[in-house]
């Protein structure tokens, strides 16, 4: 068929829009993104408890009721072992990002 040729041109624009198309390709990019968006938010929330806790003010109303200082020690290691394992969580998202796009090179570049 000739270059020409008005099917020809459709076919050809038909083909290579289908070629280079990355819809597919994109699916598991956006999943990871979704996913350290979600740890960098709980992160955040974990990071203001620490800093709630560690506030002297916080402190003052907390011996009011008598709280107990262990259970207060056990509260600031069980959130900072929360966000070490968060920290962990968004190294191997990241990993995986970067898998995803070695595999699909025409995938728009992190900006």
């Amino acid at each position: 068929m000739d270059e020409g040729h008005p099917y020809y041109q459709k076919r050809r624009d038909v083909l290579l829009s289908q070629l280079l198309d990355i819809t597919e390709e994109s699916k598991p990019l956006a999943e990871v993104k979704d996913i350290l968006d979600e740890i960098k938010m709980i992160r955040t929330v974990l990071e203001d408890q620490l800093s709630a806790i560690a506030l002297d003010d916080t402190n003052l109303w907390l011996d009011d009721l008598k709280y107990d200082q262990l259970a207060f020690g056990e509260a600031r290691d069980m959130i900072q072992r929360t966000i070490a394992t968060f920290s962990t969580l968004k190294t191997r998202a990241e990993a995986v990002e970067n898998s995803v796009r070695c595999a699909n090179p025409r995938l728009p570049t992190r900006g």
